[in-house]
């Protein structure tokens, strides 16, 4: 028989796994999406080690150089092994150094350089649109190329922080002068 100290210690060790798992259920925090900036994706989802400069992520839309307030539209692709254990719901958030987000989709939420999509993807790829704008006046007097920082959830769908895998891709894009 379970004495009722146990069972108190495995309820509340229960609910710290659950919360964490459920404590941002409406997608990744804001600025989390940076590998080498803590907190991020993987200070949640800490069972494995992250992915950092993940294959499984893809942009595509991004120019070679950017121009000042011209509008792009970017597509974020995940393409997982088929065989990962990690085969569930897929969510990302996605931050630029400079410029904003936008996008008419309801399953993504933006707040000026970042992204993220508030209802998952579920299997083992996934694509997400989304349009970013160039800044006009920073990319005048920048030196250095906009950062585009890509934090992936791809869960396993147990709710918990366990078994999931966290991928981080970096992309850089250099200023029109």
């Amino acid at each position: 028989m379970i004495s009722f100290a146990r069972l108190l210690a495995l309820l509340a060790a229960t609910l710290i796994v659950a919360s964490s798992a459920y404590a941002y259920p409406n997608g990744a925090p804001w600025g989390s999406a940076n590998p080498a900036v803590e907190p991020n994706c993987s200070s949640c989802h800490f069972d494995g080690e992250a992915i950092v400069e993940s294959k499984a992520l893809t942009i595509s839309g991004l120019p070679q150089t950017l121009t000042g307030g011209k509008d792009y539209e970017i597509k974020l692709q995940v393409n997982r092994q088929t065989d990962s254990p990690a085969n569930g719901p897929t969510g990302f958030l996605v931050s630029a150094s400079a410029g904003a987000f936008s996008t008419d989709n309801p399953d993504l939420e933006t707040m000026g350089q970042e992204l993220r999509s508030i209802s998952p993807s579920h299997g083992a790829s996934a694509e997400w649109k989304f349009n970013w704008t160039a800044p006009e006046s920073q990319l005048q007097s920048q030196s250095g190329p906009v950062i585009f920082h890509i934090g992936v959830n791809a869960a396993n769908d147990d709710a918990s922080p366990f078994g999931d895998e966290i991928h981080f891709r970096t992309f850089e894009v250099p200023a029109k002068h």
